[in-house]
């Protein structure tokens, strides 16, 4: 009988023992889901004003305040006009980095459309073949480079 005994009061007290670790572990998931929640933070835009009509717009990366920063580059930027009806379209350069600053995509656009030589890249550096090219009309209309150092579309890119 001493023998059940003295194994209830274990079996109780790892019981107590697993209620609290549970209860412990849902207080600190609750915490860290809670502080991502605040900590998170969309990156800021800004636009520079060229007139009226023409502004230069910067989205910055998003960051998790006081866990890992932005850093100091902006993650797209891009030119933009405002049309007779007071929309503002993408028109110009555009461009898109990485964190570490390393180009993902660039090229034109023309009233929100792509336009013209587009060049875009894997994370890994290389070329993205399938998608780079020459666009007009948002629409690839001839293939872009096949290796980063392609010389035959840089010529032929560039007029010369």
């Amino acid at each position: 009988m001493a023998t059940n005994a003295v194994g209830r009061e274990q079996g109780a007290r790892l019981i107590r023992t697993g209620r609290v670790a549970g209860l412990a572990l849902a207080c600190v998931l609750v915490g860290s889901t809670t502080y991502a929640a605040i900590a998170w933070r969309s990156g800021p835009i800004s636009h520079e004003y060229r007139g009226e009509d023409v502004r230069f717009t910067s989205e910055a990366f998003d960051s998790w305040r006081g866990v890992i920063p932005a850093p100091d580059i902006s993650e797209r930027s891009y030119r933009e006009i405002r049309l007779p009806s007071g929309e503002w379209v993408k028109d110009g350069h555009y461009g898109r980095r990485t964190r570490e600053g390393f180009a993902l995509e660039e090229g034109s656009y023309r009233a929100s459309r792509r336009s013209g030589r587009w060049t875009f890249w894997n994370l890994d550096g290389s070329i993205d073949v399938e998608r780079s090219g020459i666009y007009a009309d948002d629409v690839r209309v001839k293939p872009g480079p096949t290796t980063n150092t392609d010389l035959a579309w840089y010529l032929d890119s560039h007029g010369s």
